[in-house]
């Protein structure tokens, strides 16, 4: 917020002092002089003495039960991937996921209701998001994930770093042996992974008692498909054995992500009439508090009293 410090001839209880006011050039003069646009960060009690009465009254608004649901589903193996995928969606009911991650797809799947991700090239993943639900793409610079000595250190450190302070959940058939998650031995692969998730502080949600995959003439019953979550308030894991032509279980997983919070700031002067207003949205009841500080140095004084109130009261 953009604004600049009280003017001087106005005193501590807000009552114009008697200053000659200048005209004409002087005015375009004092504008050269002042610096404009300029960023402050005062304390209240600095305003207070320098003649900006006022006091904030900030509340937050938080929203609770924020909860995405995602299916996921391996098509490998699937006479029809597509007809796969629309039928494990239409299931009980035509129930609505959030996020839908298909992996060995082998098309570009197109759902009503749903905006598609795809990776560059020739991608074996895609991620549909319900239209109701607001998303960002972010692209990682990894093509060697198939590699059985793929750098998850890189891959894991670019999802962080994309992530942010937000939730996190990375899944996907890994195809990673690894004795954490019910293999009876373990693969470079699988070593590195499990060392990179523990180093990363990942849970690992996925209960391998569960298989995600089903035995063939080859192999017994694993669990390749794994899910790690970091920065989640609570996640559940659901496997419903449910494979629709697939070698591969669906999964579905659960999460509730951290709350909400949101507020509107107002600027009322002492006749009670709304001269500013902001939203604000804030993970940090100080950070709310600097937006509104900043919202009253905007009027420069003009009133003797501002107050900051909130919509939250109506709420």
């Amino acid at each position: 917020m953009q604004g600049s410090a009280p003017h001087a001839g106005k005193g501590v209880q807000g009552t114009p002092q008697e200053t000659e006011e200048p005209t004409g050039e002087n005015k375009r003069a004092d504008r050269r002089r002042s610096p404009r646009h300029r960023r402050t960060r005062p304390d209240p009690e600095t305003l207070v003495q320098q003649g900006l009465q006022f006091y904030i009254q900030v509340q937050i608004g938080i929203k609770t039960e924020v909860k995405f649901e995602i299916s996921v589903q391996d098509q490998t193996g699937s006479r029809n991937q597509k007809e796969a995928a629309e039928e494990a969606h239409n299931q009980e009911g035509r129930r609505q996921y959030d996020i839908i991650a298909l992996q060995e797809i082998g098309c570009s799947p197109t759902f009503t209701g749903y905006s598609v991700y795809e990776g560059f090239g020739q991608s074996k993943v895609a991620t549909l998001v319900a239209k109701a639900v607001t998303a960002i793409r972010h692209d990682i610079d990894v093509t060697d994930i198939d590699h059985r000595k793929a750098n998850f250190s890189y891959l894991l450190g670019k999802a962080e770093q994309a992530a942010g302070k937000q939730g996190l959940v990375i899944l996907g058939d890994f195809n990673a042996w690894h004795k954490s998650w019910g293999y009876d031995r373990e693969t470079p692969k699988g070593k590195a992974l499990a060392r990179e998730a523990d180093r990363k502080r990942l849970s690992l949600i996925t209960d391998h008692t569960q298989p995600t995959r089903v035995r063939n003439s080859i192999n017994r019953d694993s669990c390749p498909d794994l899910a790690f979550v970091k920065g989640v308030r609570e996640a559940r894991w659901e496997n419903d054995g449910e494979t629709l032509g697939s070698d591969h279980c669906i999964l579905r997983i659960q999460i509730e992500t951290l709350p909400i919070k949101k507020c509107m700031a107002c600027v009322v002067d002492h006749q009670l009439r709304e001269v500013n207003s902001a939203s604000i949205k804030s993970n940090n009841i100080l950070e709310a508090e600097e937006v509104a500080i900043a919202l009253a140095i905007t009027h420069q004084g003009k009133e003797s009293t501002a107050e900051i109130v909130t919509d939250s009261q109506e709420a």
